[in-house]
């Protein structure tokens, strides 16, 4: 069965065609597609097939819910016919297991949207144009949240009053398929305490031990835990108060912590950490100092898991700024020396969409 799976983040669409024989099989990978670095400067988009040639694809629109429709033309035009799609979806609230996308499940993740609000929309959209793409093929939805469903409930718990926590306001974790596949990929040695830092346009850490989640930094949006691109990450709650009396609106606030804090925030230039990393070369005070505030964050988070776990076997880093700043991984360890923690060149590729396409596989064949 060929499965073609979509992840739309904040920043990037990834697809891929995969051959897929049966739900516990490894997928051979036919052909995938990336659109990056969107609403930046470094935006691009290509198709690769599986003896490595590259086709350039156009883009149209900055975000990946405008740039959506015409990918997915683009690649139904080159790729053979899929017989079944699989979505990335950010927030599944309460589900464990992925899900078949019909009405109802559509209704229930556009509930969830506030809690996502710069990735539950994509994902959504994502639903809606593979629907016009391919309006024959059965669809399923794999949450993010799936993974962190049995937290520990000291840690799911958030200290707000009992009523709130009824009303569902709690730590969910996000990025959890890109942690699925981390510890399917490092298999025997995942190791028993273990440190995964997932760093992209959206950050996070999570400890495991035996391989099940135990904390994370992400709590009821995508939006908590460590500085992000364009997404504040934590912040004392006083800030908040004090920017609400000096006349924000809960909607520009919102857009203020989501869409321009973080790197972008901190540097006044961008969310990339490859511009950052020019811009502070050529000499750019804000730039370098957006870099250190997201690699001290990173290293005091990294440090603080430590502690928790009493010591930790392995750490293994994901996300394009975990894969390629090899600067950004060595901060965050260099704090873990006395643990025996040293840099290390070797570097997890996720691959998210294998994840996805068992999950389709057994939904379409079920």
């Amino acid at each position: 069965m060929r499965v073609l799976t979509l992840n739309a983040g904040s920043t990037s669409l990834k697809c891929a065609l995969l051959a897929v024989e049966d739900s516990t099989a490894t997928p051979r990978t036919e052909a995938s597609a990336e659109a990056s670095g969107l609403g930046s400067s470094h935006a691009s988009a290509f198709l690769e097939n599986a003896d490595g040639s590259r086709r350039a694809l156009p883009l149209e629109g900055s975000r990946p819910a405008e740039v959506l429709p015409g990918f997915l033309r683009e690649l139904h035009k080159h790729l053979p016919a899929p017989e079944a799609l699989a979505h990335r979806i950010v927030h599944g609230g309460d589900r464990r297991e992925p899900a078949r996308v019909d009405a109802d499940l559509l209704t229930e993740l556009e509930a969830l949207e506030p809690l996502a609000p710069l990735h539950q929309p994509a994902g959504i959209a994502g639903i809606e144009a593979s629907r016009a793409v391919f309006p024959d093929l059965p669809q399923t939805a794999c949450f993010d949240t799936a993974f962190f469903a049995d937290l520990p409930e000291e840690e799911r718990v958030l200290p707000l009053p009992v009523a709130c926590r009824r009303q569902g306001v709690r730590r969910y974790g996000f990025h959890g398929l890109a942690y699925t596949d981390v510890v399917h990929q490092l298999g025997e040695d995942l190791g028993q305490r273990t440190l995964l830092a997932h760093l992209g346009g959206g950050c996070s850490l999570a400890a495991l031990r035996e391989g099940r989640p135990i904390a994370t930094t992400m709590g009821l949006t995508p939006d908590g835990g460590l500085p992000m691109a364009t997404r504040s990450g934590d912040l004392d709650p006083g800030v908040l108060f004090y920017l609400l009396r000096e006349g924000r609106s809960t909607d520009e606030l919102e857009d203020l912590l989501s869409r321009h804090s973080g790197l972008a925030g901190l540097s006044g230039l961008s969310g990339d950490m490859r511009e950052l990393e020019e811009a502070a070369d050529a000499g750019a005070e804000d730039a370098r100092l957006a870099r250190a505030v997201f690699s001290r964050r990173l290293q005091a988070q990294a440090g603080a898991y430590a502690a928790l776990l009493g010591g930790v076997d392995t750490v293994a880093f994901s996300g394009g700024i975990g894969e390629h700043d090899a600067k950004v991984r060595a901060t965050a360890l260099a704090g873990l020396a006395a643990l025996g923690i040293r840099p290390d060149t070797r570097v997890i590729a996720v691959r998210e969409d294998h994840v996805l396409a068992r999950a389709a596989f057994s939904q379409a064949t079920s």
